[in-house]
């Protein structure tokens, strides 16, 4: 059931925003385009922002049955660049765990269209899941993952870990005993927050670590996937070579996902073992010691980063410069998954893929930039369409990888020579928004 604030008092609101420059709006709306009067609301915003200079973004979580109205809403507010991302939230993609947790989500032949539609705008898309919800298994996490990166998620994927909150069903003993609801309360640090001063109370969160679906060792071993995953795919890691081992092997992004975080490569390739051996670390602190899931990287920020931030930080730190090293390990370990899914590599696959790992090592931010007096443009030729192949790969307009020679430039930036900066722009402006790839420019495109 709903009840509305009239007109008047919301555009009266959001004009007192605009007014008093109140940057960042975010909308307490989970069903924003649900509802004809939230049309009129995304237009004041975006009329207010032209009139004062704020809100400068406007954030809000999207409705779960109409394609129309969150397109139309969505291009409007990333044209007057306001949007931080367009959330098509799914929380799961299991029928089972969705009908324990009383939820109905977005048709997925919906979710296609419009995840299609938006990038042909190249308007930035985000879905959010939550790993732990009672009917979820190892087998229903990868597959739901699979589904979504298929259906065209070329921005970002969140997994979030599933906490227990106080006067909600899940709370309750009869709901807890019903599926089986095991908790941890770990010390909570609030991702991208400061740390908090030592005077203040110490707070809690209670996450589910296993339930009547998934074992407790299920879900840490999903937890180091869902990281990785987030590594490779959300912040673009190894993105383009995963599309490129789904449309060339038919291999499942979550066979290479599982392949890498479960270890099953011979290769040295140290900066992923240690990658992974962070992950391993602050999982058995949460476990064993109830540790927090944040970590403060002074180098980068008096805040707390995520477990894949950590990651991306650290990895393109590359001391080889320009992410050398770092790839030529990944290449290792994507010829040790061709060979175990014994695909054949012929000698034209093989330069595709070379190509194809040039091309991700590219578009990828290396903190070597940091070292340079200015921006600098690059340009690469390749023998095949292998930009124009990535640009349209989830559109309407996808085009097959051809014997079609064309060249990019890339523009790299220094960020101010600044560790912090880099940071901040690759990720925390970047990630959401869908930034934080190094810009190009191809030539030879149809």
């Amino acid at each position: 059931k709903y009840k509305y604030h009239d007109m008047d008092r919301v555009f009266g609101e959001i004009e007192w925003m605009g007014k008093n420059q109140i940057q960042y709006l975010f909308n307490a709306d989970s069903n924003f385009g649900m509802n004809p009067r939230d049309a009129e609301i995304a237009e004041f915003v975006v009329a207010t922002k032209k009139k004062y200079g704020a809100p400068s973004k406007f954030r809000t979580c999207f409705g779960k049955n109409t394609d129309d109205k969150i397109f139309k809403i969505g291009a409007l507010l990333h044209s007057a660049d306001m949007e931080k991302g367009i959330t098509l939230a799914r929380q799961s993609n299991d029928s089972e765990t969705l009908k324990n947790i009383r939820r109905d989500n977005i048709k997925m032949s919906t979710y296609v269209n419009l995840q299609k539609r938006f990038n042909d705008q190249n308007i930035p898309v985000y879905c959010e899941l939550i790993l732990g919800l009672p009917g979820e298994t190892v087998e229903s996490w990868k597959r739901g993952m699979d589904e979504l990166i298929e259906a065209g998620t070329r921005n970002q994927i969140f997994c979030y870990l599933l906490q227990v909150f106080d006067n909600t069903e899940m709370a309750e003993t009869a709901y807890r005993e019903k599926f089986k609801i095991v908790t941890k309360r770990l010390k909570l640090t609030e991702i991208h927050c400061s740390e908090r001063p030592p005077e203040w109370v110490t707070e809690y969160e209670d996450i589910v670590i296993s339930t009547y679906s998934m074992t407790v060792e299920e879900w840490r071993t999903m937890v180091r996937f869902s990281y990785v995953m987030m590594l490779f795919h959300s912040l673009k890691l190894a993105y383009f070579v995963m599309i490129h081992l789904l449309d060339e092997y038919g291999a499942k992004m979550s066979a290479f996902l599982d392949f890498v975080s479960e270890r099953k490569f011979q290769s040295k390739a140290p900066l992923f073992r240690e990658m992974l051996d962070g992950y391993d670390s602050v999982i058995d602190g949460m476990l064993e010691r109830g540790n927090q899931r944040g970590t403060i990287l002074p180098d980068y920020g008096d805040f707390y980063w995520d477990m894949e931030e950590v990651a991306f930080l650290t990895l393109t730190q590359d001391k080889s410069g320009w992410n050398v090293d770092l790839y030529a390990q990944l290449a290792s370990i994507v010829m040790e998954f061709i060979a175990s899914i014994r695909a054949e590599l012929s000698e034209e696959r093989k330069i595709k893929l070379d190509e194809v790992m040039l091309y991700q090592k590219l578009r990828i931010p290396s903190q070597s930039q940091l070292e340079l007096t200015e921006p600098r443009t690059r340009t690469y030729r390749f023998q095949h369409n292998i930009p124009e192949y990535f640009e349209k790969f989830f559109s309407t307009g996808q085009v097959l990888l051809a014997d079609n020679p064309q060249t990019m430039s890339v523009t790299y930036s220094n960020h101010g020579g600044e560790k912090r900066r880099f940071a901040k722009e690759t990720i925390l402006w970047g990630r959401k928004s869908g930034t934080m790839l190094i810009p190009c420019e191809i030539q030879g495109a149809n």
